[in-house]
């Protein structure tokens, strides 16, 4: 079961095993899931605020489609100058998408661009609009 740590930096991390932060060298307090989860999605959106600026174009890479079509695995970056930046595991954190053990964000749907569909998201949440980043796939 997915629980959150506070670490005594204050930063917020999700965890399936808790009690390894009890210990002499990981030092961090549990947080109830309501509110590990309030503030690890803050957490995640300034950490992707410091990573795009509005006008910033998100790349979507095709992992993996499902037999049946309805769902997918993608991943997300940005590129800085030349350099890409793996954006999903922050996207998983601020719009609830799993990361899969295999690499990739799972997102459920079909018949439109799900890469689109989920930058829109993204920018919607990080800046109110849902125009401020641009989609491509690679």
């Amino acid at each position: 079961m997915l629980s959150y740590v506070e670490t005594e930096s204050g930063r917020i991390y999700e965890t399936e095993s808790p009690e390894l932060w009890a210990g002499p060298f990981l030092k961090g307090r549990r947080l109830s899931k309501a509110e590990g989860a309030r503030r690890h999605a803050e957490q995640c959106a300034d950490d992707l605020r410091q990573k795009l600026a509005a006008g910033d174009t998100v790349h979507s890479v095709l992992r993996h489609v499902s037999a049946s079509g309805m769902s997918r695995r993608i991943d997300f970056y940005s590129l800085k100058g030349g350099v890409p930046i793996w954006l999903s595991g922050y996207m998983s954190g601020l719009l609830s998408y799993r990361v899969h053990k295999q690499g990739g964000l799972v997102v459920q749907g079909c018949g439109m661009d799900m890469g689109f569909h989920v930058v829109c998201g993204l920018s919607f949440k990080l800046f109110g609009a849902e125009k401020a980043l641009r989609s491509e796939w690679i």
